[in-house]
């Protein structure tokens, strides 16, 4: 694919960010599952945390979240966590096959072209109801060509002044959980500092209960040097993903109530 490797037009981070916007939303269902699968004592103790520090509501089903997430990394995907390299490599094989399908497609006649569309609507109407292609639309020709230049333009920018092969990015995931912290402390005023305290204190006491044998402050570190400048920074593509999250959030959160609900249908609900 012959594109420039210049910085990331707007329009296409923004059809990016939308079909991601997608994925975000279908895995709320796995995270309720999670967070209903978290044993009372767990919690307790997650509750306990965020009453000390003040954090209630919507903030407190982030820090859930958050706590299954790190969970799940670390039952399931830390030893297979891709290195630069490898996720380059992996981006590279987006862009190549996203191109042969383009190609593909634009072959088509006008009328075989409509029927693939149809066709693939026809038989999604026929899945259980709530799965999620019933939300995918077919790829048209052009969503894959947009698809295949994000995918090689950020293969491009994949640190190539790593040590062969790269580190395992453990760090970087949990670099990524420290922001959804951030996010639900960034209204109270507090921020994301180092120290025994405050904010790494509240960090290490979340990563401790996931089972993470490190501490938050190296993850700390690379959220304040990697993630905070972006989050701060404004732009309208910026601005979608981040409702798109507090959307998630909020959807899972009514999982939460439901599941709670369910549980204990005589419990006094909230005024």
């Amino acid at each position: 694919m012959n594109h420039s490797d210049a910085a990331m037009p707007e329009k296409h981070e923004a059809d990016l960010l939308m079909a991601m916007t997608g994925g975000m939303m279908r895995s709320v269902d796995r995270i309720a599952a999670a967070v209903a699968g978290l044993s009372p004592e767990m919690r307790l103790a997650v509750s306990g945390l965020c009453k000390r520090f003040e954090i209630q509501g919507l903030s407190e089903v982030r820090i859930l979240a958050v706590l299954c997430e790190l969970m799940d990394f670390k039952r399931t995907r830390e030893a297979v966590a891709r290195t630069p390299k490898e996720r380059a490599a992996d981006l590279l094989a987006v862009a190549t096959a996203s191109r042969s399908l383009f190609d593909a497609i634009a072959r088509l006649s006008m009328r075989d072209s409509f029927n693939l569309h149809v066709g693939a609507i026809d038989i999604a109407k026929t899945w259980p109801e709530g799965a999620p292609e019933k939300v995918i639309p077919t790829p048209t020709a052009a969503q894959l060509e947009t698809v295949g230049v994000v995918a090689q333009v950020l293969a491009g920018c994949m640190d190539s002044a790593a040590a062969p092969g790269g580190s395992r990015p453990t760090r970087e995931v949990h670099a990524a959980n420290i922001a959804q912290i951030w996010r639900a402390f960034r209204d109270s005023g507090v921020k994301p500092r180092r120290g025994s305290g405050g904010f790494e204190g509240f960090c290490n006491e979340v990563f401790a209960l996931a089972g993470v044998p490190s501490a938050a402050r190296g993850a700390i570190k690379l959220f304040n040097e990697k993630f905070l400048p972006a989050m701060r920074q404004k732009s309208a593509v910026g601005d979608a993903f981040e409702a798109a999250i507090d959307t998630s959030m909020r959807e899972l959160m009514g999982k939460i109530e439901a599941e709670e609900r369910r549980k204990n249908p005589d419990a006094k609900r909230p005024s």
